[in-house]
Formats: C-alpha cells, sequence, structure tokens
C-alpha cells in the first residue's frame, strides 16, 4: 500500500489538484505518448523498489521487497476494482430489489441432472461478495430444495432457516433418506409433488407416523401401480391434516375417500385420476366430498366415476343436487351413463366451461347428453356464447368417435383466432346402427342446440353427410363467415347450395334466404371429388349465374381430380374460386 501511495505522489508531478498532469501539446494523447507514459511509470517503480534495496542485497532479499511492492500493489488494484464497483448502477440496488431480482431468475425452474442450466440462478453467489451476502441472508431464495443434487438438499434446507419450502420429488430419482427429510420437513412444506417409482418408498411411508402439515396448500401424488403396495404406500399420505390445503391431484393413487384430505372445506382445485377399480367412490362419498368443498373452482375427475347397477334404461332422478357457485371448468371422463348421472346431480354456473370425454353405447345412451348440451349453450339462461365450433368425426373398426369444441375467441379467421371460453366434448360411441351416420347425430344435436352467433366453423372426417343434415342445423349457420371442410364430404352442401342457386334464378329466394346468407369464406381441403360431388355440381352445368347470388369466396386446398368443369360450375353459386397450385 505504501508503493501505491508513493507512485500516486510520484505520478501527481507539479499538479496543485493531486491529478497526473497532462501535456498541453495535445487535447488527446496518442497512442504513442501513452505507451510512453506507461513505460515512465515503470521505470519509477522499479526505480524506488532499487531505492529501497541498499547496496549489497542478497537476490533473494531483492525478490521479497518486489514480491511485497506486488502484494501492496493487488491490494490497491482491488480497492480500486471495489470503488470502480460500487459505482455501477445495479450496485445501488437496495437489498431487498436484489433479493426479488434473484427469485424471479429461479422461478419456473425444474431441478434435473439432465437440464443444469435450470440451476445457473445459483450462480449469482458467486459473483461477487455483496451478491452472495444478500443471496444467503434471504431465506427465501432457498425454498425449493433441488431434490436432484443430494449434497445440496441439506444445504439448502439449512438456509431456507424455517422459510415455507415447495418440494419437487418428481423431477429425479429420491433417494430413500431424501425422503425421510422431506417428511422430516412436513410442518413447513407449502407445496409438495412426490411421483413414486420406487419400492423403497413402501417401507418409509409404512414407518413415518401421522403427521400433521399445518401450511400445505398444494399437494400432487402420483404412484405407479402396484397391487401389492398401492394402498399400504397411500395410507401415510392419507393421514396427513392438511387444513390450509387448496390444491389436491391425486394421479393413479388408491384414493381413499373418507382421507382428512377430501374432508377439508378449502379446496379450489381437485383432481382424481385413477385405474384402480377399488379406488371409484360411491355417488355419496363423491358428493360428500363435493359438498364440503363448495369454494371448487376446477374439478377433473377421469375414472373415478361412480357406478350404476347394470340393467337401468333410464337415468335416476336425484334426490338433491351440489351446489358449486364457483366453479369454472369441469373435466370428465368415463362410461358415458355414468358421466350423464353425475352430472345430473350437480349445479355450476352457466359460463363455466366443461371437457367431457365419454364412452357411450348407442344412440339412446348418446341422447342423454343432448338436452346438457343444448342446456349449457342456452344464450338466454346465462350460457356462453360459442363463436367457433370445430366438429370432427373419425371411425374406428366399430367405434365411432364425434367431438365437439366450442369457444369464443377474437379475430378474423380461425387461423388468428385467440380463443377464450372453451368445452369439448367427445363420444366413443359403440354399437351405431348401420342405418344411422356420425352426422345425423351431429346435425341432431344441432338443431335443437341454441348455437347463435357462430361466426367461425370447421367441420372434419365426415364420410358422409347429407343435405337434409345441412338443412337440419340450418339455425346454426346464420352468422357463419367462414366454413372450413377437411376430409368431408361436401356433396350435401353443394346440392343445399345448388337448390339455392336455382330457386334464386327463378326469383324465389334472396340472399336472406339462403342456407349460409353471411358466408364469406368456404374451404374444400382434402374434399374427395367423387361422383356423389360431382354429381351435385354437374346439375349446375346447363344453368346461367343467377342476378343475387353468395359473396363467399372458395378455396380449393389438397383436393384431387378436381376438373376445369368443375370449377367453373362452383363459380356459380359463390364470387370467386381458388385452386391451389399444382393439384390433379
Amino acid at each position: 500500500m505504501e508503493a501505491f501511495e508513493s507512485t500516486t505522489a510520484n505520478r501527481s508531478d507539479s499538479s496543485p489538484s493531486g491529478q497526473v498532469a497532462v501535456s498541453n501539446a495535445a487535447s488527446k494523447p496518442t497512442r504513442a505518448s501513452i505507451i510512453r507514459n506507461i513505460d515512465e511509470q515503470i521505470q519509477r517503480r522499479a526505480q524506488a523498489v532499487r531505492s529501497r534495496c541498499p547496496p549489497g542485497s542478497t537476490p533473494a532479499s531483492v525478490g521479497s521487497r518486489v514480491y511485497g511492492e506486488i502484494i501492496s500493489h493487488f491490494k490497491a488494484i482491488l480497492l480500486l476494482r471495489a470503488y470502480r464497483n460500487s459505482l455501477a448502477p445495479i450496485s445501488r440496488l437496495p437489498p431487498e430489489l436484489l433479493t426479488k431480482i434473484f427469485a424471479l431468475d429461479g422461478l419456473g425452474w425444474e431441478a434435473g441432472r439432465a437440464q443444469p442450466c435450470r440451476n445457473l440462478w445459483l450462480r449469482v453467489t458467486h459473483v461477487c461478495r455483496r451478491w452472495r451476502v444478500i443471496a444467503l441472508s434471504s431465506p427465501t431464495l432457498w425454498t425449493h430444495p433441488l431434490i436432484a443434487f443430494p449434497s445440496w438438499f441439506p444445504e439448502m434446507l439449512r438456509r431456507s432457516r424455517g422459510a415455507p419450502l415447495v418440494v419437487d420429488a418428481t423431477q429425479a430419482v429420491v433417494r430413500p433418506t431424501q425422503f425421510r427429510e422431506i417428511f422430516g420437513q412436513v410442518h413447513r412444506i407449502r407445496e409438495l409433488r412426490i411421483h413414486n417409482d420406487y419400492p423403497e418408498l413402501k417401507a418409509i411411508l409404512q414407518s413415518l407416523p401421522i403427521r400433521h402439515a399445518p401450511i400445505l396448500e398444494s399437494l400432487f401424488v402420483r404412484i405407479r401401480y402396484d397391487r401389492l403396495c398401492l394402498g399400504q404406500c397411500n395410507d401415510a399420505i392419507f393421514s396427513l391434516v392438511a387444513p390450509q390445503l387448496s390444491t389436491l391431484s391425486l394421479i393413479d393413487c388408491h384414493v381413499k375417500w373418507d382421507s382428512p384430505l377430501l374432508r377439508g372445506t378449502r379446496l379450489v382445485h381437485l383432481e382424481v385420476q385413477t385405474i384402480e377399480t377399488s379406488a371409484i367412490p360411491t355417488m355419496d362419498q363423491l358428493l360428500g366430498v363435493l359438498k364440503n368443498n363448495p369454494s371448487l373452482k376446477t374439478i377433473c375427475l377421469w375414472n373415478v366415476l361412480p357406478s350404476l347397477p347394470e340393467g337401468i334404461p333410464d337415468l335416476p332422478t336425484p334426490s338433491s343436487k351440489v351446489h358449486l357457485p364457483h366453479l369454472r371448468h369441469l373435466d370428465i371422463a368415463g362410461e358415458g351413463i355414468e358421466a350423464a348421472n353425475l352430472l345430473s346431480h350437480l349445479s355450476y354456473p352457466k359460463l363455466a366451461t366443461f371437457d367431457l370425454r365419454c364412452l357411450v353405447s348407442g344412440p339412446p345412451q348418446f341422447e342423454l347428453f343432448v338436452p346438457f348440451i343444448v342446456g349449457h349453450f342456452d344464450v338466454s339462461q346465462g350460457g356462453p356464447m360459442a363463436e367457433v365450433l370445430l366438429i370432427d368425426s373419425e371411425i374406428e373398426e366399430s367405434m365411432s368417435t364425434v367431438r365437439f369444441r366450442g369457444f369464443s375467441g377474437s379475430g378474423d379467421s380461425l387461423a388468428d383466432c385467440t380463443p377464450k371460453l372453451h368445452t369439448f366434448v367427445e363420444f366413443r360411441i359403440s354399437d351405431l346402427p348401420s342405418t344411422i351416420t356420425t352426422a345425423s347425430l351431429v346435425s341432431g344435436v344441432l338443431k335443437r342446440a341454441p348455437f347463435f352467433g357462430v361466426r367461425m366453423m370447421n367441420i372434419g372426417g365426415f364420410a358422409t353427410m347429407s343435405a337434409q343434415d345441412w338443412r337440419d342445423m340450418a339455425h346454426c349457420l346464420k352468422d357463419v363467415r367462414e366454413l372450413i371442410l377437411k376430409n368431408t364430404a361436401a356433396d350435401g352442401l353443394v346440392t343445399v347450395m345448388s337448390q339455392d342457386y336455382l330457386q334464386s334464378i327463378r326469383g324465389d329466394l334472396d340472399t336472406r334466404g339462403y342456407l349460409l346468407p353471411s358466408l364469406e369464406t368456404l374451404v374444400f381441403c382434402e374434399v374427395p371429388f367423387d361422383p356423389p360431388l360431382t354429381g351435385s355440381i354437374a346439375s349446375l352445368e346447363n344453368h346461367a349465374k343467377p342476378a343475387v347470388k353468395s359473396n363467399a369466396v372458395l378455396m380449393i386446398v389438397e383436393c384431387l381430380n378436381v376438373t376445369r368443369s368443375a370449377i367453373a360450375n362452383l363459380s356459380k353459386i359463390v364470387a370467386e374460386v381458388h385452386l391451389e397450385e399444382d393439384q390433379g
């Protein structure tokens, strides 16, 4: 440090302010002058060192003095660097704000050895002394202990210093000792996620006493299906008493429906999915859980719907209903008649959205859901307006699948539409008679459903769709501006539009009477130009264009066997026809 002070004094020259004198020869020093200045400073420092070494000094003593000078200058440089760093804007941020920045950097990462970049936020403790002090003195930064790194886990628990923990034991192999450490901290765990793939967990959970989890708010448990240990593994989990629990997800668990976890009154999100038939509750058990939790906003029940006795032709009339005034989303999957039975026991806001996946046996069971769908979309009763409808079908061997997706959203086309409220219904229908098509089932629903204000519609996967099917759902098509048919028979639609066209020639129909009076864009995508369709188109061949016709633009995309005559005839019922290039 003395050498630093002496060299600073030498560099000050005769300047009264103690600053290094600057030559008046030029306002800006040249590179050569800078190099000469540095060389002169080095010479002066070397001279200062030699002046402190009396004649006759040994090389060792001189080297020791030189090393001392190096250390002194190095310490001075560290002080100057520290002072320079303190002038940086980030160094003037208060510790509280830096703590929030560090916390944001660590949000959302999933600890795992395959994702080391997720843990880079820990490097803030090695950037500088100030950052390290702030990070180590902030318990909230250490409340997500890294399960994937066993050697780090105890240290992160210590640094959290009693703060509420978020423990995710689903991303990495968890050792038995770690599980013991986890459950040893259950009194201060706020969120806990467990995915058991390991036989060791059976013995660990069985050895644990009943624990109280006073601040546990979120619990996710997924236990691999094992008939030998499934129920025993769950005993310890379902014996937890968690009065603050608001989010509960149980996947592939042998659910104990009388557990304190399900008998609380603060649940907001409930998810139960299982493949274990013995975990299915009775209707009284399930309704009891729902009744005890009136604040539920989201419910997901997959394959846990209460069974009905075989041979019951109709749904039993519910003696009472469970009212869920705060419900926003309902997700149900299972047998159709069981799902319909549960829905008949529930009451919830009309604006609640739902996902429904059901296996139904024949048209009679399908008809059970028609009143439910019709009532849900009744705008006059407060239901949501379905501005966009996506309807598709597929057939695999003896199973037919029909899907409805309805949602409201902003945008001028399906490509740029942003969905908001949504509803999804999927029916897998077995035992469908050959005289009934999936298209007739769909048109039957749309004929009764109050779908008003539909702006965009996408229909796909229907091998047949007759003119009568289109006529049956005419009231749903009044406001449709964009209609897309994908891999769907279009002969029925063309037949109806042709009939409208012919009536307009006779003067019996104006645009307001068209099937699609508001249509602007019609898309045929992968539509087969087969004999039924080409026959419908050919019926227009001997007629001139009408004085009044649709203003729609027809886009033909990825369709085979499209002929010039077909395009010419189609142009009589729409304003323009655009054919994608390179088509046959």
